[in-house]
């Protein structure tokens, strides 16, 4: 997370949320995002971050309800790091039950339901991509429980909201800074490695 938070990290959230190539702030703010079911425009708002829903997924989640009432039941404004791990987070409690229901829908898998739980829950719950799970060393491991215990440190938490500094408007939650800017650090997408580029960035042939 140091290197994460080095310059220019800042400017590349900055760059995530201005230039009109990357999602910004449509994954947070399009359409229709009540705290207690799913919508279309929630699945529109994850397709920005490159993933798609077939229609058995489309189905299981906004027909069959048994997302929408799993969701329901996890705290709407809470941070990963004041959550109470087996009471909010563990397989047993409401956010592990919603998770092992979305990933057991055909089609969905972890990254696309990570996605879909950092936009209903984008303080507690993080995006969790082969970036994410690589730059952050999580692998196989236990994500949320690992992040929770590094984020209960006051001082790294200070650091990735300064990441937001250059933001005009509200900033992100933490968890959305952390996603943001390592994404920008070590995507291998086109527009990832032009932007660091133009920022001076040393980015290796592929």
């Amino acid at each position: 997370m140091r290197e994460i938070v080095e310059e220019p990290g800042a400017e590349l959230v900055a760059r995530y949320y201005s230039d009109e190539r990357f999602a910004g702030t449509l994954f947070d703010e399009f359409g229709e995002n009540p705290a207690d079911r799913m919508t279309a425009d929630d699945l529109v708002a994850a397709s920005l971050l490159d993933v798609r829903f077939g229609p058995e997924a489309v189905r299981a989640l906004l027909v069959d309800g048994i997302a929408d009432s799993l969701l329901a039941r996890i705290p709407g404004d809470l941070p990963i790091w004041a959550a109470d791990y087996d009471e909010v987070l563990s397989v047993n409690a409401p956010a592990g039950r919603l998770w092992a229901h979305l990933t057991d829908i055909p089609g969905v898998g972890g990254t696309r339901a990570s996605k879909l739980l950092a936009r209903k829950r984008p303080a507690l719950l993080p995006i969790l991509d082969s970036v994410i799970r690589e730059r952050l060393r999580l692998g196989n491991i236990d994500a949320w429980g690992a992040l929770r215990d590094v984020l209960v440190d006051e001082e790294i938490r200070s650091a990735l909201d300064g990441l937001a500094s250059k933001l005009d408007g509200p900033a992100p939650t933490t968890l959305r800074l952390l996603d943001v800017a390592t994404w920008m650090r070590f995507s291998e997408s086109d527009n990832a490695r032009s932007v660091r580029h133009d920022l001076g960035m040393a980015v290796q042939p592929r």
